[in-house]
């Protein structure tokens, strides 16, 4: 009966300490974006490549990542991509390909500007991490 009770209480106790470790996670996944580097400049109608790798303990629930202008004045580029992972994933490495569009319309242009590339990542805690890139994207020069 002592046996029984000691495994049951030795139980009980492993359980109790997993479960609060779980809890004791308060960093952010780590990310590392390897392309674009920073100011990095493009032009309209190019294709961004977005090669990052993500990395958490505890495992990766979703990332996103997003182009947007530093000044929304004129006609600028937008855009956002979320991704859940669906496979559980402590680590990855994956690349990314971005078209930026060559205008708005067929009677305008974009106008030139200065543009943030930003991934934010999430772990299964909830904690979120960001990491973000200075790129310009710029009208094809003509003479």
């Amino acid at each position: 009966m002592n046996i029984i009770k000691s495994i049951l209480i030795l139980a009980i106790s492993s359980f109790a300490f997993v479960a609060c470790s779980d809890n004791d996670d308060t960093e952010g996944p780590k990310i590392i974006i390897e392309l674009p580097t920073d100011n990095t400049q493009y032009e309209y109608g190019d294709v961004i490549t977005l090669r990052m790798t993500i990395e958490d303990e505890g495992g990766i629930e979703k990332f996103k990542y997003e182009v947007y202008p530093e000044d929304e004045t004129g006609e600028k580029f937008e855009m956002k991509e979320e991704v859940e992972l669906i496979n559980y994933l402590t680590s990855f490495t994956d690349t990314y390909t971005i078209a930026i569009p060559s205008r708005p319309n067929n009677t305008s242009f974009y106008d030139d500007g200065n543009y943030i590339l930003k991934v934010t990542a999430t772990d299964f805690s909830k904690n979120q991490t960001v990491q973000q890139v200075r790129i310009s994207i710029s009208n094809e020069e003509t003479e």
